[in-house]
């Protein structure tokens, strides 16, 4: 099908997938879950907050510019722990 329609077909080594699992925070906490990543060295972040049943607070996303993946995981971590008090910050 790919060749009919005239796209290049890539080749992708598939890995097996690695099941995780969320940790709840300490009671009276909330859990910060936040990642980054940089693209050509265009970096951006994002998180997710859920309080101890796993229930979704909120969320968000950043674009920072130019940067590195781990310029990209701090500042989103730096973002997201500007929102609470009492954070269980959970992150790769």
């Amino acid at each position: 099908m790919m060749h009919r329609l005239n796209l290049d077909v890539i080749n992708v080594n598939f890995r097996r997938p690695i099941a995780l699992f969320w940790c709840r925070p300490p009671e009276g906490f909330v859990a910060l879950n936040i990642d980054g990543a940089s693209k050509r060295g265009i970096a951006a972040g994002g998180g997710i907050i859920r309080d101890v049943q796993g229930n979704y607070i909120e969320a968000f996303h950043c674009h920072f510019g130019n940067g590195t993946n781990n310029a990209a995981e701090t500042k989103a971590l730096l973002f997201g722990l500007q929102q609470y008090k009492k954070i269980s910050v959970q992150t790769d």
